[in-house]
């Protein structure tokens, strides 16, 4: 009888222990989840304001960072193969009396030599098709091998007054001022490719391939979604955030 009830007390020590323990998690939780939440909102606005003219200020709500349930407008086709449509996430900028004057779209491609590839890409001129611009893209994750598809990323932090004029050496120049009805996102290797196509990276061409599909599908949903974009998007939502700066 003696062993049961120590049995018992011990079982009880744990529980409350347990219980201790799960209370501190929680108290932790939410006392960091406001500042986790608000360091990622910073990190978003810091990325888009690279990707956007420099006019353009970027005012972010977790709403229009991707935080609720996807709206019809954003939601990709076809479906994924779990059945659920994919959703693309669309970051506004403004310009100083409030009026859209950009949007980044962040997507991503898991066709790269090292899997998937997140490209976050800069659209404005968003009047119509015509005056369509693909600004800049900017890669925010990847894989890819050190030396070769990691060149999809080169110099992207640096000023593109520092890139200089040849796509060889920076890959990104391939997406940078693209007037979109002009623009082919066919890959092609080295001087094969025109100015309207991308040149691929030497040795790298899978990794050229990922980007430019995520970049491809981003363009053709802002250009198929103009009048969605401009409406829901019309009215920035509050205080400019503070990012990067391009």
């Amino acid at each position: 009888m003696s062993g049961f009830a120590g049995d018992a007390k011990a079982i009880s020590v744990v529980v409350v222990i347990g219980a201790v323990c799960a209370a501190g998690l929680a108290f932790v939780k939410g006392q960091t989840e406001g500042a986790i939440k608000a360091a990622r909102l910073q990190e978003t606005a810091a990325a888009v304001e690279r990707v956007v003219p420099a006019g353009c200020k970027v005012r972010l709500d977790e709403e229009r960072a991707g935080a609720t349930e996807c709206p019809d407008y954003r939601k990709k086709a076809p479906a994924t193969a779990g059945g659920k449509p994919g959703c693309f996430d669309v970051y506004p900028a403004y310009f100083e009396d409030g009026r859209l004057c950009a949007v980044a779209v962040r997507n991503s491609n898991t066709e790269g030599y090292g899997g998937r590839i997140e490209v976050l890409a800069g659209f404005a001129g968003l009047e119509n098709e015509e005056t369509l611009v693909l600004t800049r893209i900017y890669v925010l994750s990847h894989s890819e091998t050190p030396g070769l598809g990691s060149l999809i990323a080169t110099a992207q932090d640096k000023p593109p007054e520092e890139w200089g004029i040849d796509r060889k050496k920076v890959f990104g120049l391939n997406f940078r001022n693209r007037v979109l009805k002009d623009f082919s996102f066919t890959v092609k290797k080295g001087t094969e490719a025109t100015e309207g196509e991308v040149m691929a990276i030497t040795a790298a061409t899978i990794s050229s391939r990922a980007v430019t599909k995520a970049v491809g599908e981003s363009s053709r949903w802002v250009k198929e979604n103009l009048g969605a974009i401009r409406e829901k998007l019309a009215a920035a939502p509050g205080p400019s955030a503070d990012g990067g700066a391009q």
